[in-house]
């Protein structure tokens, strides 16, 4: 199940008090299956697209990058 947090401590980018999203491996399966063909959406891309989605002002870089 995915999470939506405040944070409490300032990490990486985000500042304490901003509100995270941590996705899961559906999640990030979802998103690349709709990815068109011949289209492409880098690491960038998705945790800000998922954020925006799941009403979080960031993603979690470490679980984007490993799912």
């Amino acid at each position: 199940m995915h999470v939506v947090k405040t944070i409490d401590k300032r990490s990486t980018d985000m500042l304490e008090g901003c509100i995270m999203f941590i996705a899961t491996p559906k999640i990030i399966g979802e998103y690349v299956k709709c990815i068109q063909y011949g289209n492409e959406s880098g690491i960038p891309t998705m945790p800000n697209d998922l954020a925006k989605e799941y009403q979080a002002e960031k993603n979690c870089p470490v679980i984007a990058s490993v799912f």
